[in-house]
């Protein structure tokens, strides 16, 4: 089957339910922006260096405040950090240090539809994986400043965003080793290229809009960070379920938002799914993700588990 590839923008969207007792959400946080900070850098689809970059947003009180880690979409090929803009702000008006990053792109997309080149997808994908953790690491060793809770991290994307930030929660070096054979010889440990910074950080939960993962199996019997998914049930391009990216058959295997729901609520992990029927690649509407988003990172940080599916909207939050 032949199927277009459409661009996958970040469209600035995130979603749990909560209820109206925890709707009072202030917002009367100021905030600076700090543009265009390098993280690090490294080679990028062509072989030249290139600069990585962020934006931060910090609220200008003195306490520590939350880390929310946003990452683009784009099919590994488009977009850029200002598509999380909105979002940043959103967060950073309630007092959270809001990041938005920008990572290497490009693989051989192909001529015609299907017919790319998947080795070439899997490098895009593991160059974005090493720029994730490179970001973490120069935000975690720069926690005074920007005033980070380096204890309450949370990661989210759209679609290769989402990819992204479910395998910067979920894969091990054990895994990365398996997916990526013999990469980290060829381009670098995942979890050691951008920057020489050391430092060390865990993920507290994942924001994950219309992404998935290639395997099941990197989410571990213990693993328990805590997953909020939106998804359209009709998605051609991510799978809802499961099936291939982009609906060709020889393209990569992907195992989206309602199987890793599934498998997560079985076990008892924090996880929240917000499906879309017969929604394509890209839904709800900005306000809706961004309140039901905060919602439920919030319930995190109070240590609380919420497991639920909903279809279509379910009210906001905020």
């Amino acid at each position: 089957m032949k199927v277009i590839l459409p661009i996958l923008l970040f469209a600035i969207v995130f979603a749990t339910s909560c209820s109206k007792e925890n709707s009072n959400v202030a917002t009367n946080f100021t905030y600076t922006i700090d543009k265009n900070v390098k993280y690090g850098s490294a080679n990028d689809y062509a072989g030249k260096s290139q600069s990585l970059e962020m934006d931060v947003y910090n609220p200008d009180n003195k306490t520590a405040h939350p880390l929310v880690l946003l990452i683009h979409g784009g099919a590994f090929l488009y977009g850029d950090r200002n598509e999380a803009a909105d979002m940043c702000k959103y967060f950073a008006e309630r007092g959270f240090t809001a990041v938005s990053i920008d990572y290497r792109l490009g693989w051989n997309f192909g001529s015609n539809n299907c017919n790319g080149n998947m080795e070439s997808l899997k490098v895009a994908v593991y160059r974005g994986l090493q720029d994730t953790h490179a970001s973490l690491r120069y935000l975690v060793a720069n926690a005074v400043s920007y005033k980070i809770d380096t204890s309450q991290i949370f990661i989210g994307g759209s679609s290769a965003g989402g990819v992204l930030a479910l395998q910067t929660a979920y894969l091990d070096k054990a895994d990365a080793d398996k997916y990526f054979p013999l990469f980290d010889k060829k381009y670098g440990a995942s979890n050691q290229s951008g920057n020489s910074l050391t430092e060390t950080f865990s993920i507290k939960g994942v924001l994950n809009l219309w992404g998935g993962v290639f395997d099941l199996g990197i989410i571990s019997p213990t693993e328990q960070t805590p997953v909020i998914s939106f998804h359209g049930t009709k998605d051609n391009t991510v799978p809802y379920n499961a099936g291939t990216y982009a609906g060709c058959p020889n393209y990569l295997e992907v195992y989206g938002s309602k199987s890793i729901f599934d498998l997560l609520s079985s076990r008892k992990v924090a996880s929240v799914l917000h499906s879309a029927i017969d929604g394509g690649h890209g839904v709800y509407d900005n306000n809706y993700i961004a309140s039901n988003s905060y919602c439920f990172i919030k319930s995190i940080i109070k240590n609380e588990k919420p497991i639920a599916s909903f279809n279509n909207l379910i009210g906001n939050c905020d």
